[in-house]
């Protein structure tokens, strides 16, 4: 892959068989995750026949490169597949805009400490990578999400005390939404959710 940080283009150059144990290397936050860094390590070594100090030069330099290319959201993705054999194979890309809430830290801490039998929100998280919104709340049976013109969009039922829920803003093109959480004793409807297109 060659990757442009001016245009946000990632471009495929080639594509290259890895055995699993390079592929471990390759991925090495994976492997580390998984259990597999001394593994991965040793092997790196072993192919490079260098010492830890040279591997960890390279790992902190790959590190260093990985967390420059991760400070952008999204890439674009440009790949001619013809070349490898893929003769009018597309790649699908999905359109996932920035989340920005209305909500400041004060009225999220402020919301937690509500004690009204109505629904409570506990916490809101957002996750521009991924293009989600997580909501947890109590006292709730059920969320629905609208569009900008009060349109529903989605709805998830809870029969737990705490509801944990996940929505994907992928592929959406509005300018904000919201919720709305439903419980035994009344409703909450949440502030907007911004979403931005992403240049």
């Amino acid at each position: 892959m060659d990757f442009n940080t001016e245009t946000k283009t990632q471009t495929l150059i080639d594509i290259i068989a890895l055995c699993g144990r390079c592929h471990g290397v390759k991925h090495i936050r994976n492997s580390q995750r998984l259990g597999f860094e001394e593994n991965a390590k040793r092997h790196f070594m072993k192919v490079n026949n260098c010492n830890e100090l040279e591997f960890a030069t390279h790992l902190t330099k790959a590190q260093m490169e990985f967390e420059e290319k991760n400070k952008i959201y999204r890439w674009k993705m440009v790949a001619n597949l013809e070349k490898f054999g893929g003769k009018d194979i597309k790649i699908k890309e999905n359109y996932i805009p920035l989340i920005d809430s209305d909500y400041t830290q004060d009225e999220l801490v402020e919301l937690k400490k509500e004690y009204k039998f109505t629904p409570r929100i506990l916490d809101i998280g957002i996750n521009n990578y991924e293009g989600t919104i997580s909501i947890t709340c109590d006292k709730t049976n059920k969320i629905e999400w609208y569009d900008n013109k009060l349109n529903l969009i989605d709805t998830k039922f809870n029969f737990s005390e705490k509801f944990i829920t996940k929505f994907s803003v992928k592929n959406l093109d509005l300018p904000y939404i919201t919720f709305k959480l439903t419980g035994d004793y009344g409703e909450k409807v949440s502030k907007r959710f911004n979403l931005i297109a992403y240049k």
